[in-house]
């Protein structure tokens, strides 16, 4: 039988510290990142989380409350569409590996999508690969990215991760701004030839990839935003220009910024098409700013006539009618096609006012043209609260208060809506809500019952902290051996495998909704093993070991074997817990002379005494080189334990291995997994 790990372990404490964010983070991330301080409810602006949604022309990626990352649509599986959200994960996706921290996209019109994500790993990506990185087209499966982060960059140390076309770029924990063009190398962005731009806390951009221009601005946490690109405005009533360094932009007087983002455009001029860019800027108080491009109305102000100067969106065709109470902005940022400048922003009392170009209905108005700004578009009423919103090349998406699903308008094709199927390429004028997923996106819990539990094996007898939302709800136990308190604190009580169904009951504006979840539990650990280490000391082979719990053991076995699947007993330890139980903490050791273990294993002493001999030394040096050998080649310890036909080491040259088998007091036996030492 499977015992409990370390791992196990740390994936309870994510989830247990999930109750009060209501957003499970990843083991490696910025300190000061609360991923649950975004869309309706984002407050303060140096640590709001931009991405937990994100969507490019048909597809979209979302960041669960649970701590899973849930992906579909066009090319979403490389070569193939996702129909149904589908877990980010490495068996999910082949070529993946490690935790996913962040994640990005861009597409530049139809099949185009590529996806990047990062991972403790590293960077990866699939999709269209010329659309970020500049490849040769190729949608094969998921891959690592060779040129890696920026030196000095680690996976933990990066705070945002934004993708458009052409550009992939990172906001370091530390402040630093890094761009990567066209997959090459990475630059960071400096504001003269000597100086970075530092004490950033965001960065976002557009670009239109057929006409090569792009424009970035950056959020410092002092409340200055800088701009640089190839199409950039400073805010001071001059530009379009361009520049290589970032620029301090001038700014509204006496706002503190909250959040900032752009989206790109084509404007036609005679004959001619021309790149243009729009940058947005929210304040803490809730007015928001715009400025540069407006061909498609998207700078809200009731006309096409472009401006170099901040402008504030308007409500009505009245000049003074300004836009207030603000609390999210979604641009149309990570699509770089023949420009679909759009954008969707939420009110605080969850209020959609949309406008721009709303291309095959992704504002949702049966229009296929340029809007003015227009309060709860697509079919939603004023009794709606919306708590979050995406906005996509072709597609707008919405949560909304007490809707399990997601609401999608827009382009219906290649898995955009996450219905299950569909490629009919028809467009929906209104947000539907009936035929796509449910989602609990980290932030933006709708109010529906939400419950989950850990993916890793559970064990009669294991304390299991549920991940659930909205707080404030009641648990049951519907059926099976199980206890659960008020604040998800499951406990599978008992000794046997059985199934335990839990129900969530949501005490909230949502009719009292509830969820529930089914939990196969596993006969009841006799030892959870904590880490194992093994080394060489003194000519001796010493093996250390925890235990988090034991129930009616009587003993430890410890086995060697010089192939990994053949094992032979080398020594005993008693359990040090009282009649073999404990729930504390127990360390144990044990103690074998090298040279009689190597003996027992079939080793050989005269390849040992060889080795010294045919180095010329004498006897105190054969012993002294011996245990060095031995010691620089000590491997490290797999940690958790398994059944003995579960888990073989392999045998790499001379290695030999060590494993711990636990006997219950009836003999029945459980196995660590084998450790690996080189002689």
């Amino acid at each position: 039988m499977k015992l409990k790990t370390i791992v196990a372990a740390f994936l309870l404490a994510l989830i247990s510290k999930s109750v009060s964010s209501q957003c499970t983070p990843p083991p490696v991330s910025c300190t000061n990142t609360d991923f649950s301080n975004a869309f309706i409810n984002s407050s303060t602006p140096n640590t709001i989380e931009y991405d937990n949604i994100v969507s490019t022309f048909h597809s979209s990626m979302a960041r669960q409350s649970d701590g899973r990352v849930l992906v579909w649509g066009e090319h979403m599986n490389g070569n193939t569409h996702v129909f149904t959200p589908k877990e980010l994960k490495s068996t999910n996706f082949p070529g993946l590996t490690g935790t996913v921290l962040k994640f990005t996209g861009a597409s530049a019109n139809i099949n185009t999508g590529q996806f990047i994500a990062l991972t403790t790993d590293g960077l990866f990506y699939w999709g269209d690969e010329e659309t970020i990185l500049g490849f040769p087209w190729n949608y094969s499966g998921v891959k690592k990215l060779s040129v890696g982060l920026p030196t000095g960059v680690n996976p933990g140390d990066v705070k945002m991760l934004f993708g458009t076309t052409r550009y992939l770029v990172i906001v370091t924990c530390g402040g630093d701004v890094w761009s990567l063009y066209n997959g090459v190398s990475w630059k960071k962005i400096m504001i003269d030839s000597t100086t970075p731009l530092t004490g950033v806390v965001a960065a976002r951009g557009a670009d239109i990839k057929w006409f090569k221009k792009s424009a970035f601005m950056a959020l410092k946490s002092d409340g200055t935003v800088w701009t640089w690109g190839e199409l950039i405005y400073n805010g001071d009533g001059s530009g379009p220009s361009s520049s290589t360094y970032a620029t301090k932009m001038t700014i509204p007087t006496g706002i503190t910024p909250k959040m900032i983002g752009m989206t790109g455009g084509i404007r036609k001029v005679g004959s001619n098409n021309i790149a243009e860019m729009t940058y947005y800027l929210l304040a803490t108080n809730g007015d928001l700013y715009a400025l540069g491009g407006n061909s498609q109305k998207q700078l809200g102000i009731y006309n096409t006539t472009d401006t170099a100067s901040w402008v504030r969106p308007l409500k009505s065709n009245s000049s003074t009618d300004y836009l207030t109470n603000v609390a999210w902005i979604s641009p149309n940022e990570h699509d770089g096609s023949a420009g679909m400048p759009a954008i969707n922003v939420l009110t605080t009392d969850g209020t959609l006012w949309s406008w721009g170009y709303n291309s095959f209905n992704m504002l949702g108005t049966g229009a296929d043209d340029s809007i003015d700004p227009t309060k709860n578009i697509g079919g939603l009423t004023a009794s709606d609260k919306l708590m979050a919103v995406e906005t996509g090349g072709h597609t707008s998406i919405v949560i909304k208060q007490c809707s399990g699903k997601f609401g999608y308008v827009g382009h219906f094709i290649n898995g955009s809506m996450a219905s299950g199927s569909g490629v009919d390429g028809s467009t929906t004028g209104a947000f539907n809500f009936a035929n796509t997923a449910t989602l609990n996106v980290c932030g933006a819990n709708s109010g529906v019952a939400f419950i989950s539990s850990i993916s890793a094996p559970v064990y009669a007898g294991s304390v299991i902290q549920l991940n659930y939302a909205p707080l404030g709800g009641t648990f049951s136990i519907v059926s099976g051996s199980a206890t659960v308190t008020s604040t998800g604190q499951l406990t599978l009580t008992g000794t046997a495998a059985n199934t335990v169904v839990v129900k969530y009951e949501s005490n909230s504006p949502c009719a009292n909704t509830n969820n529930q979840i089914t939990i196969n539990v596993q006969r009841s650990l006799s030892v959870g093993f904590g880490a194992v280490s093994a080394k060489i000391i003194n000519n001796g082979l010493v093996i250390d070991w925890t235990t988090l719990n034991e129930t009616n053991n009587s003993h430890f076995e410890i086995e060697a074997s010089s192939d990994g699947i053949n094992f032979t007993k080398i020594g005993e330890v008693i359990s040090k817990a009282k009649e073999g139980n404990s729930s504390e903490i127990n360390q144990y050791d044990f103690t074998k002379a090298a040279f009689s273990t190597a003996s027992i294993l079939g080793i050989g002493l005269m390849v040992i005494g060889g080795l010294a001999l045919a180095i010329g030394v004498g006897a105190r040096r054969k012993r002294i080189i011996y245990a060095l050998i031995v010691l620089v080649s000590a491997a490290t310890i797999y940690t958790g334990c398994a059944k003995n036909n579960d888990t073989t080491a392999t045998n790499e040259g001379n290695n030999f291995f060590v494993r711990i088998a636990q006997v219950d007091k009836d003999g029945t036996k459980t196995y660590s997994k084998a450790v690996t030492v080189k002689r």
